[in-house]
C-alpha cells in the first residue's frame, strides 16, 4: 500500500499515532543501520532539553526518515535503560507534538485527540473539551480546578496554553507505552549507540586546576563515560581531586559520586558504589597519589577515557 503525503505529514507530527505505526509498518521491518545515527541525534536533543522543530516544507523522503528515527530513538533509550532519560525523551517528544497540534487543522486535532480518548473541538483560538473528558484528564494544579473553568453546553473552554498543559501528560503517557523495550528484543547496535549519548554533568562547584597538564581531566569531569570507571576513579579522579586540588575527603567523594551517577545514565552496569569511592579517596589521600598522565591514561585505559 502506497503512503501519501498527508499520511506522512500526520505521522511526522505525531510519531506515537496509529497513522505513524502504519507508515512504519509499510516501510519494512529490516533494520536500517544508518538510521541509528538519526535516532541518536533525536534522543540527544531530548537529553539536551530541546524539542525538534516541526518543518512543514520537508520532502516526503525526509519526513519518512524523521518518522523512522523515532523508532530508533526508542531502541537506543531502551538499551540505555535509565528512567530519567526515558522520561526526558517522552516529555520533549510530547512537547514537539503539542506544538504541531495547536496549529493543526480541526480534522487532525479531532483525529489525534480521538486516539487519546479525548473529544476536543477547535473554536477560533479556543478549544472545547467535553466535561466528562475534562474530569478524567485534568491536571492536578490550581489553574485547572473545575471551579475556575468556563462550562457551557457540556464543554469546558480553554485557550492554547491551557490545552498544551492539559494534553502534555496524556501524550507523554502514550509515548511511554512499552518503554523500555525488553533488552532481549533489541539489536546489539542499540547498546553500542546508547554509549554515545552525552549526558551533561552538573557543575561541580570547585575551582579546577588551570594547568595544561590537567586540562584533559577537567574535560573528563564534564563528560560521563560508559566503561573503565573503576580505574578512572582510583587512578585519575581520586588522586586529582585529593592531592592536586587538595579537596577534603568528603568534597572529593561528592564530586566523584555525582560524576559516577551521571555515568550510570549512559550505562547503568557498574559496581562502582559509594563505599568504593570513599575507600579510593581515602587511599589516595593517605598515599599522596598523583593522577595518571594523559599519555599513560590513554595507554592503559584507551580512547574511552580521553
Amino acid at each position: 500500500m502506497q503512503i501519501n503525503h498527508l499520511e506522512l505529514e500526520f505521522a511526522y507530527k505525531y510519531p506515537f499515532s496509529l497513522e505513524s505505526r502504519r507508515v512504519i509498518s509499510e516501510s519494512g521491518k529490516d533494520l536500517d543501520y544508518k538510521l541509528f545515527n538519526y535516532g541518536l541525534l533525536r534522543l540527544q536533543n531530548s537529553i539536551d532539553k530541546k524539542s525538534l522543530a516541526i518543518d512543514d516544507s520537508l520532502l516526503d523522503s525526509t519526513m519518512l526518515i524523521h518518522i523512522l528515527s523515532y523508532v530508533y530513538a526508542r531502541m537506543i533509550v531502551s538499551a540505555n535503560g535509565n528512567q530519567s532519560i526515558i522520561k526526558l525523551f517522552c516529555y520533549y517528544e510530547a512537547k514537539r507534538s503539542i506544538y504541531a497540534l495547536l496549529e493543526d487543522k480541526q480534522q487532525n486535532i479531532e483525529k489525534i485527540t480521538g486516539e487519546l480518548g479525548i473529544k476536543i473541538q477547535k473554536n477560533n483560538n479556543f478549544f472545547l473539551i467535553t466535561f466528562e473528558d475534562y474530569l478524567k484528564n485534568m491536571p492536578k494544579t490550581e489553574e485547572f480546578r473545575l471551579i475556575k473553568q468556563n462550562l457551557k453546553n457540556g464543554n469546558i473552554t480553554v485557550n492554547k496554553d491551557q490545552l498544551s498543559k492539559f494534553l502534555l501528560k496524556r501524550i507523554e503517557l502514550e509515548i511511554k507505552k512499552n518503554l523500555p523495550i525488553p533488552k532481549k528484543d533489541l539489536p546489539k547496535e542499540a547498546f553500542e549507540y546508547s554509549k554515545k549519548l552525552i549526558i551533561p554533568v552538573e557543575k561541580i562547584g570547585i575551582n579546577l586546576k588551570n594547568d595544561v597538564k590537567y586540562e584533559w581531566i577537567n574535560k573528563l569531569l564534564s563528560k560521563p563515560i560508559a566503561d573503565v570507571r573503576h580505574r578512572t576513579v582510583n587512578l585519575i579522579l581520586a588522586p586529582y581531586l585529593s592531592n592536586v586540588l587538595g579537596l577534603s575527603e568528603e568534597e572529593a567523594f561528592k564530586v566523584i559520586n555525582t560524576y559516577i551517577n551521571k555515568c550510570k545514565e549512559i550505562n547503568p552496569d557498574t559496581n562502582v558504589n559509594e563505599s568504593y569511592i570513599r575507600y579510593q579517596v581515602k587511599y589516595s589521600k593517605t598515599k599522596g597519589m598523583k593522577p595518571l598522565s594523559y599519555k599513560k591514561a590513554k595507554e592503559l585505559l584507551g580512547d574511552e577515557i580521553i
